[in-house]
């Protein structure tokens, strides 16, 4: 555990990366303990950025910067659960097909190649709008991240079982199976610690992608009403702007739109560290970098 800290801490963009997705997640639960969103009134509506409200209060007189790290968690939670349920399924398809082979690699590849070739954005309206009927359903975290999970699997399972099918012919593969040991051994101590780099950076760009999603969602008007979602924020705002007719009235899209720039580039810049912790080599190299170190320190 100190040995990732230490890598985490001397790769400042993984630190900094790590240190925004916190920010969101600790000043979010502040602000629902302090000022939860029902708690939100001002008395002027459209305020001007100032000290009082650093990000200005929206046409219905609510404060932008409350408002902000009020959805950040739900935002967070569901775009890390979509990523966790994605990840898990492309890389359970991935192995299975590359290290079974046969029939089960046919049939797992003609289904990925299927859910390959559905379009994603349609797919999600054409469900989302079934919440509509059915509203309990959107506020279920689970359900919305289950949406986003559906096609967002394949992509990664297509990769997985590429590399396993290179890595199972390897020498050492090879000697495992010689060797007697189970396929649970072969699977989990010599082939996953070998593509855990490439999944753990596909967990990110996963939750990244999710994050757009459900802000696309939330702007389009598909989802139920949720007032403190980005996207729902963004769509307040460009409704207020006139169709971005108002210019007095552009500052309240800056509010949500700089808060999702802020998160992904959290997610990118954090994602160094998933690849430092997770690739063995670049943590032989991290090694050796400080077995030098302290050898001239010697």
């Amino acid at each position: 555990m100190n040995e990732i800290l230490i890598m985490i801490w001397r790769n400042k963009r993984a630190f900094t990366g790590i240190m925004i997705l916190c920010m969101f997640v600790v000043l979010g639960i502040i602000a629902v303990t302090i000022a939860p969103y029902s708690s939100i009134r001002v008395e002027g509506k459209n305020i001007l950025p100032c000290l009082e409200h650093p990000l200005s209060t929206d046409p219905l007189g609510r404060d932008l910067f409350i408002m902000i790290f009020d959805g950040a968690p739900k935002i967070l939670f569901i775009s890390f659960l979509a990523a966790g349920i994605s990840t898990l399924v492309g890389l359970l398809v991935g192995i299975l097909a590359g290290y079974k082979g046969g029939r089960a690699d046919s049939i797992l590849t003609a289904i990925t190649d299927v859910v390959l070739n559905i379009p994603g954005l349609p797919l999600y309206i054409a469900i989302a709008a079934y919440f509509q009927k059915v509203p309990q359903l959107a506020y279920n975290p689970l359900v919305i991240a289950g949406v986003l999970s559906i096609t967002a699997w394949a992509g990664l399972a297509r990769s997985v079982r590429s590399q396993v099918l290179g890595l199972k012919s390897r020498p050492f593969i090879e000697a495992a199976k010689l060797l007697g040991l189970p396929t649970r051994h072969i699977v989990f101590s010599e082939i996953l610690p070998n593509v855990a780099g490439y999944i753990a950076i596909n967990f990110i760009f996963s939750a990244t992608g999710a994050v757009y999603a459900i802000v696309g969602l939330y702007f389009l008007g598909i989802l139920p009403v949720d007032p403190t979602n980005w996207g729902m924020m963004l769509s307040i705002a460009y409704n207020a702007a006139g169709g971005f007719l108002e210019p007095r009235l552009y500052y309240i899209l800056l509010a949500p739109l700089l808060a999702i720039i802020l998160l992904q580039e959290g997610f990118i810049l954090s994602s160094h560290a998933m690849e430092e912790i997770f690739n063995p080599r670049l943590r032989t190299e991290y090694h050796r970098k400080l077995e030098k170190k302290n050898k001239k320190t010697v």
